[in-house]
């Protein structure tokens, strides 16, 4: 019986040793991101996260929310962010989470993720140019102008932001402004801007 007893926990004993660590199972789902094998990639996170919630202060939350909103679960993803952000309140969580909530047309609840982000990061044009999306669907075209306006600063080559205030002049009657946005951003790559010239410049 006393052998049985020892047999049995060294057989325990080798066994948890087998378990993969949290790290293994992270790493397991960063490769099959890589490939974009998204649903596979979340069933490692899950393990890694079972295995230590607050791994890498919530990173396992945000891969596995970044996985979910490529398969458009963005209520999933949300959840995940917000987990996250409980564990580190970090703007680059809070600027996904704004993305997901965009997504999913809660336009304010997206601004106030993008304003949070900012607080760390106030040089992001990214920010901004999405601060205005959510700002031009709300109806607040100057608004929107604005934050395009300090986008188009932090990066004079951002050709969307280019292309999306040139929209927004064009809709409030700065017709010769926005055509020259438009013609911006085509210079600069946007290949979209050239059939919105023919539309409404000509």
């Amino acid at each position: 019986m006393k052998k049985l007893l020892i047999t049995y926990f060294v057989l325990g004993v080798l066994c948890s040793f087998m378990i993969p660590l949290p790290n293994t199972y992270f790493k397991w789902g960063m490769e099959k991101l890589k490939i974009k094998d998204y649903k596979g990639a979340i069933l490692d996170f899950t393990s890694a996260i079972k295995g230590d919630p607050s791994y890498e202060y919530g990173l396992a939350y945000e891969k596995r929310a970044y996985c979910k909103s490529k398969i458009k679960d963005y209520e999933g993803a949300i959840l995940d962010l917000t987990k996250a952000i409980e564990i580190l309140d970090y703007s680059d969580y809070h600027f996904s989470r704004g993305i997901c909530k965009y997504n999913l047309d809660d336009f304010r609840g997206a601004m106030f993720d993008f304003t949070q982000a900012l607080k760390d990061d106030p040089k992001n044009e990214m920010i901004y140019f999405n601060l205005g999306l959510c700002k031009k669907n709300l109806g607040d075209s100057m608004g929107a102008i604005a934050e395009m306006d300090k986008a188009i600063k932090l990066n004079p080559k951002f050709e969307k932001a280019y292309y999306q205030r040139g929209l927004i002049e064009i809709n409030v009657g700065l017709k010769d402004m926005g055509c020259f946005d438009l013609s911006k951003a085509g210079e600069l790559g946007y290949s979209d801007a050239y059939s919105r010239i023919k539309e409404l410049c000509n």
